[in-house]
């Protein structure tokens, strides 16, 4: 599971850092931001189990 995540998210730690950068002066767009990264990593599941599915049938 990370492996398949790892080559969706290639700019996981960029991401962290602009959350990171909201904390604790802006929690009104800090909670802006992680509706909006939730939202975005949910989109990514359709992907991930792709990922998933195809590395299982190689493993067959």
């Amino acid at each position: 599971m990370r492996r398949a995540k790892q080559s969706l998210l290639n700019q996981a730690h960029e991401e962290l850092s602009q959350l990171l950068a909201y904390w604790p002066s802006n929690t009104r767009a800090l909670k802006s931001a992680l509706r909006d990264y939730h939202e975005y990593r949910k989109q990514l599941v359709p992907c991930i189990v792709e990922l998933l599915d195809e590395r299982t049938d190689d493993l067959r």
